[in-house]
């Protein structure tokens, strides 16, 4: 059962980015899809393809990002978003229950070929310097990105 829908748009120097946003409820609980037509402040949705899996769940087919896509994802906000303590600490956790599907090499190898490893390098020393805090596995991360 749709609950409320919402459509958001960010203007960005390439264009305008849309975010479609749904609220069901399933089981009394509240499950949200968002759906972007662009990724990363205006790249096209088409760079995460390579990295994208299938599940069915609840009669829908969804597309999703591989685990190391979603670390990648989270690494690459840019600023003002960037990475909150909130959104470092759900990373961490992230990280934890997902530690066997993770290849600290790949994500590195995804941040380069997204060309975000500025943003990557930028947010990880932001977070350090304002709130003291540290991304799971960081070390191994930015040992493979290349600028």
């Amino acid at each position: 059962m749709v609950r409320s829908s919402t459509i958001q748009s960010k203007t960005l120097p390439s264009g305008e980015m849309k975010i479609y946003s749904v609220e069901f409820r399933l089981g009394g609980r509240p499950f949200f899809v968002e759906i972007l037509d662009r990724i990363l402040d205006g790249k096209p949705l088409s760079i995460i393809a390579p990295h994208v899996r299938t599940l069915t769940k609840w009669g829908l087919d969804l597309w999703f990002p591989s685990p190391n896509a979603v670390v990648a994802l989270r690494l690459s906000f840019r600023p003002p978003e960037g990475i909150s303590p909130l959104n470092c600490n759900r990373l961490n956790a992230f990280s934890k229950d997902q530690r066997k599907n993770l290849d600290f090499k790949q994500i590195g190898r995804i941040i380069t070929q997204w060309e975000m490893s500025q943003v990557v390098r930028a947010n990880l020393e932001q977070l350090h310097n304002r709130h003291r805090l540290k991304v799971s596995h960081e070390a191994e991360i930015l040992a493979t990105i290349k600028e």
